[in-house]
């Protein structure tokens, strides 16, 4: 307010002290009317803040009892104006807060711990199976209602509601009314007192059963796949097992067969025709192609079961490795388009794989000028090589078939055509993360194409740090 100097003996509130000056000459005409004994008015102090005030005004009179003026008494009611505010805007915050409450599917609660009283907002007595009103609203009923393995984890409901300081965030079992369970995931935050104790509970409480038992299906599916799987594993290896030993069984009639028609060839020569000779050529094919077949059925048995670890591998030098071990007509000749990178892989694997691609490409070449191309490329997270041949090519109806166990597209009058060697290439790639897939135009070729993880450094940086070890370590 304005010091008593600015207002005694001047004209009563200038306007600079209204909120809005007009008001003032309002009043005035009512006061010259008599007809305001109460009234309030907005104010504003010197510096420019807002005031509230109420007016009790008498009118004067003159000696010969004539009104003349008037006169009145200011009571200042800023406080209780802002009170009535702030009482105002809190019940308009509850009231939004009851129709949030109210609108969506969580259980609201509020408990004050003085007065135990317990309000919930949302249909408590439906979540429980009861009657509506039937639920007491008090923090002991919803205690009792509470699993007894479940109390003892939370050190008993009500201590830890009245004891604790701390935000609340937990999952339990509550018993409906007609003794069924149901999962609540409670949220809860403490009002605390000056002293720092909680004196009111304000939190929401939601039913995850279906969480719940979705859940323990997953759980019980769980555990059902990884019985399904060791049982799987174990068929897998009696399978593999069984097909060692009776592969390994078959060869020893194989071989009877083999020497009487050895013995046949021998000592009875002169005893058989052209046709009979043929015969016992094919004898010795068969017994051958089935020695074969018998040894590869063996090694695709064994795929996986070596206990080699994985170890950096040039390729540069396996593929050197493994060209000089084949046979290489001369009309045919193999060629390594850039170098190979270096791979963490089990040596035997990589071998294998190149061994089994670079001789199909040979056994299957039709051109008199034979041309075999192997390259690789990077990729995001992998190599990707390619086995590239101008050879007989393969129709797209076939792509998938090849690499089936026992499929193989040319007549089994050969001692190699086994059917194997693209299924053995297929799974070795699998073993070690990869894929593996044909790209061919009959007549024009094929390229085989298999990924391998990109999980190593190049065979240049390889080869500099072995060349580096024998600088440091000469012999």
């Amino acid at each position: 307010m304005p010091d008593s100097d600015e207002l005694v003996n001047k004209p009563f509130l200038p306007e600079r002290f209204w909120d809005d000056p007009r008001e003032r000459d309002k009043l005035f005409e009512k006061l010259k009317e008599v007809s305001v004994e109460v009234k309030e008015l907005t104010l504003k102090t010197a510096g420019g803040e807002r005031l509230y005030v109420t007016l009790f005004s008498t009118p004067t009179k003159n000696i010969k009892g004539q009104i003349n003026g008037s006169q009145g008494v200011l009571y200042d009611v800023t406080a209780q104006k802002e009170l009535q505010k702030r009482t105002s805007e809190l019940r308009h915050s509850e009231e939004r807060f009851r129709l949030a409450a109210k609108s969506t599917s969580d259980l609201i609660y509020e408990w004050d711990i003085a007065t135990d009283c317990l309000d919930w907002f949302g249909d408590i007595d439906g979540a429980l199976g009861f009657e509506s009103g039937e639920f007491p609203r008090t923090m002991e009923a919803w205690a009792d209602r509470i699993h007894s393995d479940d109390q003892d984890r939370l050190a008993g409901p009500m201590k830890w509601h009245r004891e604790s300081a701390d935000s609340i965030q937990e999952e339990y079992r509550m018993q409906r009314k007609d003794g069924t369970w149901c999962y609540w995931a409670e949220h809860g935050l403490p009002v605390l007192d000056s002293e720092g104790h909680p004196r009111k509970w304000i939190g929401a409480c939601v039913d995850i059963t279906e969480r719940k038992k979705a859940e323990e299906n997953m759980e019980k599916l769980n555990i059902d796949l990884e019985s399904s799987v060791r049982e799987l594993r174990r068929a897998n290896k009696e399978l593999d097992e069984f097909a060692y030993i009776a592969a390994h069984d078959l060869k020893t009639p194989l071989r009877g067969i083999g020497t009487l028609a050895d013995w046949l060839v021998m000592d009875y020569a002169d005893k058989f025709d052209e046709v009979g000779k043929e015969q016992i050529r094919l004898i010795t094919t068969r017994a051958k192609q089935m020695s074969t077949l018998i040894d590869r059925i063996q090694q695709y048995s064994r795929l996986g079961q070596s206990g080699q670890k994985k170890q950096q591998v040039d390729l540069n030098a396996v593929l050197s490795e493994v060209i000089s071990r084949i046979a290489l007509p001369e009309n045919i000749e193999i060629t390594v388009e850039n170098e190979l990178p270096a791979l963490m892989c089990q040596r035997t694997h990589i071998i294998q794989v190149f061994q089994n691609l670079l001789s199909n490409a040979v056994k299957y070449m039709d051109k008199p000028k034979g041309q075999i191309k192997v390259g690789f490329a990077e990729e995001d997270n992998s190599w990707r090589f390619g086995v590239a041949d101008n050879g007989l090519g393969i129709q797209q109806r076939h792509f998938k078939r090849i690499f089936k166990i026992f499929k193989t597209l040319s007549p089994c009058n050969g001692i190699e055509n086994t059917g194997i060697g693209l299924s053995i290439v297929k799974k070795l790639v699998e073993l070690n993360k990869g894929r593996i897939w044909v790209e061919s135009e009959v007549g024009q070729g094929s390229t085989f194409f298999f990924t391998l993880p990109r999980q190593c450094s190049d065979a240049k940086a390889i080869l500099r740090d072995t060349h580096n070890q024998e600088q440091d370590h000469p012999v």
